[in-house]
């Protein structure tokens, strides 16, 4: 695999992380063809073709489904399996489903995927891309040191269209270690949970969107969603967080999608900010307070619950191909274990099948979720 050159991120202007990141959730899923060369013989696909990031409108897009031999469910037991224990962080995601069926619970289970590859796998949740890259970043020191690190995380899993801004950040700091992060594999993607939230009357009339001030984590894939709506109903966005402009979407940088949520659900994350037009100051303060939110689930569901009165006007249901699950790891690490990277991508890729073509495995999977991410478990 190639490593990616971090540097050159930092020299992208805003516009040019926002196309790199567009571009880069499209690659990647063109990439996930040759890493089908990991999945056992005979098993379905678990990502559907690429037609493009954007989908047209009205179509749609279901993932073709082969039937696959069903597989008993994991134990509730811990798995003894030796080898390298591997931390793995990743956001509260749907995406990830078949990942969290392979490994059958926080720890491997027994009888899992997980265990049948020979990888012993600890999933845990993050939400703040900052603290993900620090993790990332405990694992690269150790390895300085240790072949097998227990601190920190081997492998993350993000928003692949927030790559870009994510590589910008921790790349100079891997290499100050002299090592890197690159792309292992692709183990799913966003169909309708990542989505922007607006007041109800912005989803009749996207216009009224104008003015507004809307919660995100900058040039993630959430933010991404923002864009590609407002550009196709040619609302601008304003760039400076700092100010306000009344003719375009005026932005709120928050360090998680829970962060952008709470703040909508408050009603009391407001600010005090000098007025633009055409780019420019006008000598006068606008206080302007949050009502939208660009979140996934379940920050969605939280909104609806405590909030009320907003609803999705565009969602990775309209940008199918848009946003890939990526596992991010060490280069370092993947090039000295590859039997650790085939393993897991394998038993994720069986994972996904699995869920796909199983109620009982899908239900096993959203308990699994449940437990890794502490949420609430839905009983249906």
């Amino acid at each position: 695999m190639k490593t990616l050159d971090q540097k050159g991120f930092l020299k992208l202007t805003l516009a040019g992380m926002i196309v790199v990141s567009v571009l880069f959730a499209t690659a990647v899923f063109g990439g996930l063809l040759a890493l089908q060369r990991f999945r056992p013989a005979g098993q379905a696909a678990s990502v559907p073709d690429v037609r493009g990031v954007t989908e047209l409108d009205g179509e749609n897009h279901p993932a073709q489904v082969t039937a696959v031999a069903l597989q008993p469910l994991p134990s509730g037991v811990v798995s003894s399996v030796g080898g390298c224990r591997v931390n793995v962080l990743t956001i509260p995601w749907n995406a990830t489903m078949g990942l969290q069926y392979a490994n059958g619970g926080r720890e491997t289970a027994a009888k899992s995927l997980m265990e049948k590859n020979g990888v012993y796998v600890a999933l845990a949740r993050q939400d703040d891309y900052s603290k993900i890259q620090e993790a990332q970043l405990k694992f690269a020191q150790e390895l300085k040191t240790n072949a097998c690190p227990s601190g920190g995380a081997a492998f993350t899993i993000i928003m692949g269209d927030g790559f870009s801004s994510y590589a910008a950040g921790i790349g100079p700091q891997m290499e100050k270690l002299g090592q890197s992060i690159e792309v292992v594999g692709v183990i799913g993607k966003s169909y309708g949970e990542d989505t922007v939230m607006f007041p109800i009357e912005v989803a009749k009339n996207p216009q009224l969107a104008r003015g507004l001030l809307i919660g995100l984590v900058m040039r993630d894939g959430d933010y991404n969603i923002l864009v590609a709506w407002a550009f196709q109903n040619g609302i601008p966005i304003n760039p400076d967080e700092k100010t306000y402009d009344p003719d375009a979407i005026n932005l709120l940088a928050t360090d998680s999608f829970a962060q952008a949520d709470e703040g909508v659900i408050s009603g009391n994350k407001c600010e005090d900010r000098p007025i633009v037009k055409a780019g420019k100051r006008i000598g006068e303060i606008k206080h302007i307070c949050q009502t939208g939110t660009a979140t996934w689930f379940p920050g969605d569901e939280n909104v609806a619950r405590k909030k009320g009165g907003l609803a999705k006007v565009a969602s990775t249901a309209e940008y199918g191909n848009q946003m890939a699950a990526i596992i991010i790891g060490n280069r370092d690490f993947n090039a000295k274990n590859p039997k650790i990277v085939q393993g897991l991508l394998k038993a994720a890729f069986a994972g996904a099948d699995q869920v796909r073509s199983s109620n009982d495995a899908l239900l096993f999977a959203g308990g699994v979720s449940a437990k890794v991410y502490n949420e609430e478990l839905i009983q249906i």
